[in-house]
C-alpha cells in the first residue's frame, strides 16, 4: 500500500517538475532509511554511513543548483 502511494506521488511530481530534479530527491530515500533505522530500530551509525550521506546530500544540492 505504501509503495502504491509513493508511486502516485512520484508520478504527480514527474508531471509537474523536471525529471532531473525529481530523480535527485529520490536519491535521498536511502538517507531517510538510515535515519529511520537509527531512530526506530537503534541500528548503529559509523563514519562510513555519515560520509555516504554527505556525498548524497552534496549530489542533490549540485543537481538542484545546476538546473
Amino acid at each position: 500500500m505504501v509503495n502504491g502511494v509513493a508511486f502516485v506521488i512520484r508520478a504527480e511530481l514527474f508531471r509537474r517538475y523536471d525529471a532531473n530534479i525529481i530523480s535527485s530527491f529520490l536519491l535521498a530515500s536511502p538517507i531517510m532509511g538510515v535515519i529511520l533505522g537509527y531512530g526506530l530500530l537503534a541500528d548503529p551509525l559509523n563514519w562510513w554511513v555519515g560520509l555516504g550521506a554527505l556525498f548524497v546530500a552534496f549530489g542533490i544540492r549540485f543537481v538542484y543548483q545546476s538546473s
